[in-house]
């Protein structure tokens, strides 16, 4: 009898994992987020709209009534034990740290804001790490994003072709979202969705049909929107696609698969492409037009050497980093750019003031949590960059698929973030949290991570977190509810213009969404004369930040209009005090409310005072030549007004109003000659300027000396003209 050996090969043990396996209708209650918030919008037409805080209202209150729901199953789990993995504990880490951050926060209602932000995204993150990635999940998941993706498209498109009119919005095509940048921000996370399907082996001639006209659909919206972040993010993403199809030879047989079928679909939906890329609601025009343009203001703007037009958004990012230099460690608490930037003095450029975000969710990150912060992210790009090795060594076919597109999703959201910011928007941060656990649940379902955390916490566990997030979802309810409210009556107090009192938000927290809403309702408000309503809908703006420079600004203007010089030049000089060392807005505001009370003195002082700035804060806005030199021929200060003349032209274009007051300044000097060429450069210039026809005759008559001793011509000094820090508002809030 021979005996046997004994086997000693050991079998593997089990896989520690931070998931349990995911009950029925986890991943279509996952999904179904998603054309949630998508469409989520302000379908009624309400006359001030803002569909983040509807949408942020739709995700949180979801997502947290979810987790709840979550834990009362799991409320009998005789589960003792968690375990982290490294890209698990990291993320948490960063959640933990921004939470803490509230003791160190410079404003508690936008730490509550952004924070509530940051417990969705979490939720979806760890929901997200139940799901089992079987075909049928995914495919219900992606299933949903598509869907959502093509409602969005379709709205969108029928806006740009058909001006369809059935949301408000800022401009079209934005679908539910309050303008194409918000909207692009979401919707280029979905573009290789569709590519999962397509890519399938045994898909049906009808569903190859079906997603490459999805496929086709998106793109179309992404290049209507004409978002050149979005655009590059785009690019890279499907850049990395691309890559892998050619350099992944040994395994791209086994995702890739291809028949006839597709290829005409395919053919038609890219025919279809191009056919809608060249059409507007005015016709035809070539697509190659659009992206000439495009791109060649990326350029112009890059290389723009007048200090007064350079891009805001660059203004932010140094601004962002100043922030960060004086809090290097820990940065100032969640949601603090808000605050820093419109109450620290931060702006070199009046219209970037009263901007909400940093337009780089990178910095605003460093602004808000410091090199900690930064730290914790670049340890979990690290991670997560081990997961994906890991991945890519491991798996094949159609799970294969799904991390190289997930991959080109995250490419695609990390060079987005850099240039914008949808790490601060309810959609963008929902989707990428789902897509990066889906990317940490797959590396651990290929194979065991290489270090994990555990933690015994005994049975009382699920219960204890049960009533935790049964506790914050009736929080979240009750603070979302409050926001849809305040919105809902600000709105409707603007459009029936009867708001007599001071208008309240009655909410525990102020949303920062809400407060830039009030800002429009003021703008609105004096567009359309309501000056006592206006200062009625500022009462909150007030109480939030009495001593900030676009508030002031705010209360100058108003206070100018209905006659209370007194009090709008005590605002103006709150302005001054408080605004930026290289902005100049409250000087302006003193020199036209000085022009309105006739006070030749308090007019000499603002503007001496003016004039001895430097002249390299001056040359940031072409508004501070012009200003000093209408009013150096108003104050017959003649020895300035040729300098004021020479830096100006010496730094931006020729201007209309500039030439005819120096027509003004040299016929006052009784050089009639010089005062006739530059009244004729003014014309040349802006033959619709005010008193055009008025000088026409004069030139006509060679009667020049007949406007010896005018006004100078421009609005700059005018009741009706608007500061920048203001005129924004009043803009938008006729686009709404």
């Amino acid at each position: 009898m021979v005996k046997r050996k004994k086997d000693r090969k050991r079998q593997k043990p089990p896989i520690p994992t931070t998931t349990t396996s995911s009950p029925p209708a986890l991943s279509l209650l996952i999904g179904a987020i998603i054309p949630l918030v998508f469409l989520a919008g302000s379908w009624t037409y309400p006359a001030l709209s803002n569909s983040v805080i509807i949408k942020t209202f739709t995700s949180q209150i979801y997502l947290s009534g979810l987790i709840a729901y979550w834990f009362w199953m799991q409320r009998n789990s005789n589960k003792d034990v968690l375990f982290f993995s490294i890209p698990t504990t990291l993320w948490a880490t960063l959640f933990i740290f921004g939470t803490i951050s509230i003791l160190w926060t410079v404003n508690t209602d936008f730490f509550f804001y952004k924070w509530l932000m940051w417990y969705s995204a979490a939720i979806i993150f760890f929901l997200g790490l139940q799901v089992q990635q079987t075909d049928k999940n995914l495919s219900i998941i992606f299933n949903c994003i598509i869907a959502a993706a093509v409602g969005i498209s379709v709205i969108g498109i029928l806006q740009h072709l058909f001006s369809l009119d059935v949301l408000p919005q800022s401009e079209k095509p934005a679908a539910t979202f309050d303008n194409v940048n918000l909207a692009s921000q979401a919707m280029v996370l979905t573009f290789p969705i569709p590519l999962y399907f397509l890519f399938r082996a045994d898909l049906p001639r009808k569903a190859a049909w079906g997603y490459a006209l999805s496929a086709c659909l998106i793109l179309t919206f992404l290049f209507y929107a004409r978002t050149r972040a979005v655009w590059v993010a785009f690019s890279l993403g499907a850049l990395f696609i691309v890559l892998v199809a050619i350099f992944d030879k040994s395994e791209r047989n086994r995702w890739l698969a291809w028949n006839s079928d597709k290829t005409f679909a395919s053919l038609f939906a890219a025919a279809l492409f191009f056919l809608l890329i060249n059409l507007t609601k005015d016709g035809f025009q070539p697509f190659s037009t659009i992206v000439v343009n495009e791109v060649s203001s990326i350029f112009s703007e890059a290389q723009r050497t007048d200090k007064a037009n350079i891009s805001g958004r660059y203004v932010l990012w140094g601004s962002a980093l100043e922030m960060i230099s004086h809090s290097p460690v820990a940065g100032t608490g969640l949601g603090s750019f808000f605050e820093n930037f419109n109450t620290g003095g931060y702006s070199s450029n009046a219209r970037s003031m009263g901007t909400q975000r940093a337009h780089n969710d990178l910095l605003e990150l460093g602004v808000e949590l410091g090199a900690i912060g930064w730290l914790i992210f670049t340890s979990i790009l690290v991670s997560m960059g081990m997961c994906l090795v890991r991945i890519a060594r491991l798996c094949s076919g159609q799970q294969r698929l799904t991390y190289i597109l997930l991959t080109a999703v995250a490419i695609s959201s990390l060079s987005n973030a850099v240039l914008s910011f949808p790490y601060q928007m309810p959609v963008p941060l929902v989707l990428v949290s789902l897509f990066v656990a889906m990317l940490v649940r797959g590396s651990e379902q290929l194979s065991p991570a290489p270090l994990t955390l555990s933690f015994k916490v005994g049975r009382w566990y699920s219960k204890a977190a049960l009533a935790l997030c049964g506790l914050i979802f009736i929080l979240v309810t009750a603070v979302n509810i409050q926001w849809v409210s305040a919105s809902r009556d600000l709105s409707q107090s603007y459009l029936k213009g009867t708001q007599w009192t001071p208008w309240s938000t009655r909410s525990w927290v102020l949303s920062q969404e809400l407060l830039t809403t009030i800002r429009f309702a003021v703008g609105g408000s004096m567009h359309y004369r309501k000056y006592r309503q206006g200062l009625n809908f500022m009462a909150p703006l007030i109480d939030l930040w009495p001593n900030e420079p676009v508030n002031a600004a705010f209360m100058a203007e108003l206070h100018m209009n209905l006659e209370s010089y007194d009090k709008a030049e005590k605002w103006a000089r709150i302005v001054v005090d408080t605004q930026p060392e290289k902005v100049f807005s409250g000087q302006h505001l003193l020199l036209r409310i000085h022009n309105l009370q006739r006070d030749p003195i308090k007019m000499r002082d603002t503007y001496d005072h003016l004039r001895n700035q430097p002249e390299s804060n001056l040359i940031l806005e072409e508004r501070n030549l012009l200003a000093l030199h209408a009013v150096s021929i108003l104050l017959k200060d003649y020895q300035h007004t040729s300098i004021f003349y020479k830096t100006y032209t010496e730094n931006f274009n020729d201007n209309a109003a500039l030439e005819a007051n120096m027509a003004i300044y040299f016929a006052n000097k009784d050089d009639l000659e010089k005062a006739a060429q530059h009244l004729q450069k003014a014309l040349a210039l802006d033959p619709k300027m005010s008193d055009a026809a008025f000088s026409g005759n004069v030139l006509n008559q060679k009667s020049i000396g007949s406007i010896r001793n005018r006004l100078p011509t421009g609005n700059m000094l005018e009741l009706g003209n608007r500061d920048p820090l203001v005129g924004i508002y009043i803009q938008s809030s006729l686009d709404e």
